[in-house]
């Protein structure tokens, strides 16, 4: 009998702490659902310029400062550098634009009408634009280089918007506490706050975009870095250079 009452209170004790942990790992997720939906919310105001730069940054600096927190407690397997992947699948460093990082004039905060460059444009075969890899005849995967949280996405880009990013994600990375831009996608294939590893697939390249649309300009990826605390660009070329495909 005092075994049998032993084994019911074990039980029992399991069952309540697999109640918190449950309610526990809601709570977290639903801070997280919330902080994306905000973050998502103040990147297209900043965007579409709806909202004062003071107050901008006063906001982006609070929400990122959040993601970190959230993953940290998630315990989420981070990826670090030496696990990164090459963003654009069947392609190498030699397919990047290693002239194109032009930092000068830019400033997040100034939206879609932003000057400078400051990111590395990675060219694919394509030679008909029909978005479609030459030699394989399929289109290029778009894959995360690390691991992370998506905080921001923009779908069903037309060709009359004058947005210059076209269908584009946004990735948060808590190692690293950078921000990665993939721009210029076609159909993308995550989610906001969805978690993502180094490696997966999150979109097909595309030529979506103000200017990446026209015959002008050949099909690539737009890949930007930034500083998540203080959203200034960060040249990654070197370890570019040295990611497995």
């Amino acid at each position: 009998m005092i075994e049998a009452k032993k084994d019911i209170m074990m039980i029992l004790k399991k069952t309540v702490l697999f109640i918190l942990l449950s309610f526990f790992i809601s709570y977290v997720c639903s801070a997280d659902t919330n902080t994306v939906q905000l973050w998502q919310k103040l990147e297209h105001s900043i965007r579409d310029a709806k909202i004062p730069k003071i107050e901008a940054k006063k906001e982006i600096q609070e929400l990122s400062e959040k993601f970190r927190q959230h993953l940290s407690i998630l315990d989420f397997e981070s990826a670090s550098f030496d696990k990164w992947i090459f963003p654009l699948a069947g392609y190498d460093h030699g397919a990047i634009d290693k002239k194109g990082f032009i930092i000068k004039g830019y400033n997040f905060f100034d939206g879609n009408k932003h000057g400078g460059h400051p990111a590395y444009d990675i060219y694919i075969k394509d030679k008909n634009q029909d978005m479609l890899d030459d030699k394989t005849k399929k289109p290029v995967e778009t894959r995360s280089i690390s691991s992370g949280m998506v905080i921001s996405i923009n779908t069903g880009w037309k060709r009359k918007s004058g947005l210059r990013g076209g269908n584009y994600i946004y990735i948060y990375d808590d190692i690293s506490n950078y921000i990665f831009y993939y721009a210029h996608l076609n159909n993308i294939f995550v989610k906001t706050g969805q978690l993502v590893k180094a490696g997966d697939i999150i979109a097909t390249l595309g030529r979506s975009g103000k200017n990446a649309f026209p015959r002008r300009s050949p099909t690539h990826l737009h890949l930007m870095v930034l500083d998540a605390k203080t959203m200034q660009p960060v040249d990654i070329l070197k370890r570019l250079e040295k990611l497995n495909n």
